[in-house]
């Protein structure tokens, strides 16, 4: 089954070729398109970035999305830079692609392909003789370690998003994954004295480790001492474990590894009745934009993933026009707390 985006992006393409929406008509809107399609305004915004890398249409502040051309180009001199991603939840996944529009529309010699990471994986890997280059977003490293090295052996540039694979010789954009969990720390501690940081799995990937080092340092900084520091979600009987610690009170703040992890504990708990943050303060860690929807609105570490788009894009087109370039192993982008509704 393919991607929503991919769905409207081919529906609204159809309409541009067959001149339902000639040159100089402007497309309907994110919000509507999202409203049409029962998707996210990030889902919408991908199909609409996918037309304007095909030179279909413009997108401009203040007057839309508008068409300017009703053919598309076969010019077979423009090579591709893929951005591998997945799309599975897209509402898990932050905005990459206009930072990554930002940097390539000012050159005209490449065309951005965004590709899910299984799709690249059936499809790509014995096929890139026209990829200049790939923005890869590691989904797990265990899975994705051996195709990168492939690419890596190919001589193929490659920059990673948002997961460091440590010693590994390919460089990476991320955010400040140390200093949001201090900042993620700092705002559970101001009402609650026993704090516990919530993984999603084991701390192998070096992003999660560093959120969960900037939650021990908080700690040890303000001289809180809990019981129960660290609960891994490995079933979905965990979720009452987070639940009875609460009720017993041992545990009254939680820092979650992202925005999804403390969006299903805010769900659960609501279905056993716990107030929050009356009795337990929730902190999350993305600033996806379900975090702005859920009920109470999520506090959250806001990372900039406009930026990391922007900045990888820019190291990428470094290391395609120039090979003696030296590429840094990494990059961290900054980050801040959003304060919302699930926090004292």
């Amino acid at each position: 089954m393919q991607p929503k985006y991919k769905m409207i992006y081919q529906s609204l393409k159809k309409d541009i070729l067959s001149q339902k929406y000639p040159i100089g008509s402007t497309l309907p809107s994110e919000l509507s398109l999202a409203s049409k399609y029962e998707v996210s305004r990030i889902t919408t915004k991908r199909a609409l970035n996918e037309l304007e890398q095909d030179k279909l249409v413009a997108r401009k502040q203040g007057k839309g999305t508008i068409v300017i051309q009703n053919s598309v180009s076969e010019d077979i001199h423009v090579k591709e830079i893929l951005l591998v991603i997945p799309f599975s939840n897209n509402y898990e996944f932050g905005d990459y692609m206009s930072g990554v529009l930002a940097a390539i529309n000012n050159t005209n010699e490449y065309h951005l392909k965004t590709i899910s990471n299984q799709e690249f994986k059936k499809y790509y890997p014995e096929n890139l003789t026209n990829v200049a280059g790939i923005l890869y977003y590691v989904n797990h490293v265990s899975e994705d370690i051996s195709i990168l090295s492939s690419l890596y052996l190919k001589q193929i540039p490659v920059v990673l998003l948002d997961k460091k694979i440590l010693n590994f010789p390919l460089p990476c954009v991320m955010p400040d994954n140390l200093t949001g969990g201090q900042l993620a720390t700092e705002a559970v501690t101001k009402g609650s004295t026993k704090p516990c940081f919530i993984a999603n799995s084991s701390l192998s990937e070096i992003s999660v480790r560093s959120r969960y080092l900037g939650f021990l340092n908080t700690l040890k900084k303000q001289n809180i001492h809990t019981d129960i520091p660290l609960i891994t979600l490995n079933k979905k009987s965990d979720l009452k474990l987070i639940s009875d610690n609460i009720v017993q009170g041992k545990i009254n703040g939680i820092v979650a590894e992202n925005d999804v992890v403390a969006i299903n504990i805010i769900n659960y708990l609501h279905e056993q009745k716990i107030e929050i943050p009356e009795r337990i303060s929730i902190v999350g860690f993305d600033n996806i934009q379900a975090a702005s929807l859920s009920y109470p609105s999520l506090t959250t570490i806001n990372q900039d993933f406009n930026l990391i788009g922007q900045k990888a894009t820019e190291i990428l087109l470094n290391e395609i026009a120039d090979p003696d370039f030296v590429v840094p192993d990494t990059i961290t982008i900054p980050v801040k707390l959003i304060s919302r509704q699930s926090t004292k």
